[in-house]
């Protein structure tokens, strides 16, 4: 378990082989409820403003399905934003995508896949944002430090 000492959470931690062997998964779903995740992997925030939904369909324009949708906004991300691991304060009452996207446009990979994220959704793609890291299991780990993510968002190995 890794726990947040900020906002005193518990996460649960996955090796490899628990997450790949589905043998384990006993459980089927209903339709009902695959449904419902489907549905929810299409939501946008009503925190993003209309000039986000009008950048997905200008990009997306064109595209014949979702593989050239999610191609383009792909491109368009690469093209277009520095990749750094400066950080912003994000300003009172605004998106965090649209401050990316319209007046930051420069970040690391959270930014970008926050950015993905919200923009597949946008287009019609379900679609989720999953954080982590692997490891190469000959990898003598000693020590892996949890920073704040204003600081460091990658595992640092001592």
């Amino acid at each position: 378990m890794i726990y947040s000492k900020k906002e005193d959470k518990e996460f649960q931690t996955f090796s490899e082989d628990e997450i790949i062997d589905e043998s384990k998964n006993t459980d089927i779903m209903d339709i009902d409820t695959v449904k419902s995740n489907y549905n929810n992997y299409l939501k946008v925030p009503k925190s993003v403003p209309k000039r986000v939904y009008e950048l997905v369909n200008k990009i997306t324009s064109g595209a014949s399905n979702n593989t050239e949708k999610i191609q383009k906004i792909k491109s368009y991300l690469s093209k277009n934003y520095k990749y750094t691991t400066d950080t912003f304060d994000l300003p009172k009452g605004k998106d965090f995508v649209d401050y990316f996207l319209f007046e930051y446009k420069k970040g690391y990979c959270t930014y970008f896949s926050s950015a993905m994220c919200i923009m597949s959704r946008i287009a019609g793609m379900p679609s989720r944002y999953v954080e982590g890291y692997k490891t190469n299991k000959k990898m003598n780990i000693q020590l892996l430090l949890v920073l704040p993510m204003r600081r460091l968002t990658h595992g640092v190995k001592f």
